[in-house]
């Protein structure tokens, strides 16, 4: 039986996101049987020389990335780098983002996206899907991104515990088989157990691991 390969973790290096430390994750993923860890903070890649220590004193896999969100229209993407050119390409377009912003702030564009996007593997994170017309919208920014990504463009299947996740997949599957992407899970995971929450009460609902 294949384990489970959690490739949207998120950890405290992501400010009023993610909760847990390296350790804590790399545990939770021993105990649970994970197949490998994937780390993508929101546009920062500061917590992946922990978590790759954690993870290689536990024989646990692990591959570095990071979450990019931007200023503009384009979707929240996990970016992961195929080889140590990808891992510049990150690095150079995440220094884009922080050079022209105040400290501790990242404003990408697409345009920063396009510019270092070789050798790097994206994986399409959904907004919430609550209309026919946000299907609509994330489809054809999706649409565009397949354009100029080509077959390094994933979708995600992340589920929401809202009631809505055997609609909101039904969807997601309809916009992947007409782009021709293919779909990849994850629980989008921001702590390591419940318990370990300690975002504001106005955050977004989101999952442990």
């Amino acid at each position: 039986m294949q384990r489970f390969y959690e490739i949207g973790l998120r950890s405290n290096f992501s400010f009023l996101d993610g909760a847990s430390h390296a350790e804590e994750l790399v545990e939770r993923a021993l105990f649970l049987g994970l197949s490998g860890l994937g780390l993508a903070d929101r546009n920062t890649v500061a917590g992946v020389v922990r978590l790759h220590a954690a993870a290689k004193l536990n024989g646990l896999e692990f591959r570095p990335g990071a979450r990019l969100v931007f200023d503009d229209e384009t979707p929240e993407l996990l970016a992961y780098p195929l080889n140590r050119k990808g891992w510049g390409n990150l690095c150079r377009l995440l220094s884009e983002g922080n050079l022209r912003s105040k400290k501790g702030v990242c404003t990408l564009w697409e345009k920063d996206l396009l510019a270092w996007c070789e050798d790097l593997l994206f994986i399409a994170m959904p907004p919430p899907l609550a209309s026919h017309a946000d299907v609509e919208t994330f489809e054809t920014r999706l649409a565009s991104l397949r354009s100029r990504l080509a077959d390094r463009l994933y979708l995600a299947l992340v589920p929401r515990h809202d009631g809505a996740d055997q609609r909101n997949f039904a969807e997601l599957d309809g916009i992947a088989r007409r782009l021709g992407l293919p779909l990849i899970a994850t629980n989008d995971a921001l702590y390591h157990a419940p318990s370990a929450s300690r975002l504001p009460m106005w955050s977004s609902p989101s999952a442990s691991m």
